[in-house]
């Protein structure tokens, strides 16, 4: 356990494993907002009272829920990873160690934001093209976020690992204790 425990507090695998997780929650959440969105019609109240397309209101809304929940979930997972006070050591990158955990976390955002326009394409262009091919609100939602967590994913781990690369060059190492939580003796 105690592997996995120094696996995770590796910046790249936290930052990766948060963002899936905070994206599979957010997916969850937004499904199910989405589906009862179209169970009650809000969606075609929406196009009578806008002109808009059904489906494109489906999207913009889509875009709204799912922004919102993983942001707030990501934000919770990343405290909760690097910045939460512990007892014991745990392994950190030293570029990151003074960081305040809004400009930690503020940073990863950054990156997502570079890369918002990729998910988002892949994203909702996906699920609009599945509702045009008669899939429900929730699989084309499902699979169109799927794909786009996916791609990015792989893109902003790419992106980290040569942020850390030149980052353990100029500190001379990759990763230490911090040294206000080394570990006792034994």
């Amino acid at each position: 356990m105690e592997w996995l425990a120094r696996w995770y507090c590796k910046r790249i695998i936290n930052v990766n494993v948060n963002i899936i997780v905070a994206g599979a929650l957010a997916l969850g959440f937004t499904v199910i907002v989405m589906t009862l969105i179209g169970k009650a019609g809000l969606d075609e109240k929406i196009h009578n009272a806008s002109g808009l397309s059904a489906k494109f209101i489906v999207g913009g809304l889509t875009f709204i829920v799912d922004l919102v929940a993983d942001i707030a979930v990501y934000f919770l997972l990343h405290w909760l990873a690097n910045h939460l006070p512990r007892k014991s050591g745990h392994l950190i990158n030293p570029a990151y160690a003074k960081m305040s955990f809004l400009e930690d976390a503020g940073r990863v955002q950054v990156q997502r934001a570079c890369l918002s326009p990729v998910l988002y394409i892949i994203a909702l262009g996906g699920q609009h093209a599945l509702l045009h091919a008669n899939y429900s609100i929730a699989a084309s939602t499902t699979i169109g976020f799927v794909a786009g967590i996916t791609v990015t994913r792989i893109l902003h781990t790419g992106w980290m690992w040569l942020e850390e690369r030149k980052l353990a060059k100029e500190h001379g190492h990759t990763h230490v204790i911090a040294p206000s939580e080394q570990r006792p003796a034994a």
